[in-house]
């Protein structure tokens, strides 16, 4: 229920509230509670008080319109190749000189360098559930040789090479039915 249609719901039944007796009070109150959907004693305080103050609590006026600023971001985000929210707004200050586009003006720009990583980080989370792209993974958990193969964990202070990560690639696009190519990455952890 909409707090427009809450409102109007207590300016029917308030008068009626007011100066009921409690056996009134407590069926008007019931089925206030019933429609609304709202807690007990939250409705007594809404029946009891004075409409006027009641206000809309519409929140904070939206200083950066999505309309305005997402498109901009999800630019950058996507030439930056998706880098997190606080590099993002490091990295603004250098990349805005460089950024062109038709809608984008001196003062998105200024507003693009004031923004907070906070703010980045709401754009992003926008833009994430926009695309819904999520990663494809053909590696599934090898439990079966996994307590079979004696894997000593390396400590990370190599000193000469010889030493490798290795990883696999599926070049599959963006679905992994059918035939496709593997490779394996391997990066020598000293010489990287």
């Amino acid at each position: 229920m909409s707090s427009r249609s809450v409102r109007e719901y207590i300016e029917s039944i308030q008068g009626h509230y007011k100066f009921a007796k409690k056996t009134v009070k407590t069926v008007l109150l019931d089925n206030f509670v019933l429609v609304t959907g709202l807690d007990r004693k939250h409705a007594i305080k809404l029946l009891s008080r004075d409409l006027t103050s009641l206000r809309d609590r519409s929140g904070r006026p939206c200083k950066y319109e999505p309309k305005v600023y997402l498109p901009h971001i999800k630019t950058l985000w996507f030439a930056m190749e998706q880098i997190g929210a606080k590099k993002m707004k490091a990295a603004l200050p250098l990349w805005l000189p460089y950024y062109s586009d038709d809608s984008v003006t001196d003062e998105i720009k200024a507003n693009l360098l004031k923004m907070s990583h906070s703010t980045i980080d709401r754009f992003i989370k926008l833009i994430r559930i926009q695309s819904k792209q999520k990663g494809l993974s053909t590696t599934r958990p090898g439990n079966f040789l996994s307590h079979r193969i004696p894997i000593k964990p390396l400590d990370w202070r190599v000193d000469r090479p010889g030493f490798v990560e290795a990883d696999t690639v599926a070049h599959c696009g963006d679905n992994i039915m059918g035939e496709y190519a593997n490779s394996v990455n391997l990066v020598d952890i000293d010489s990287t």
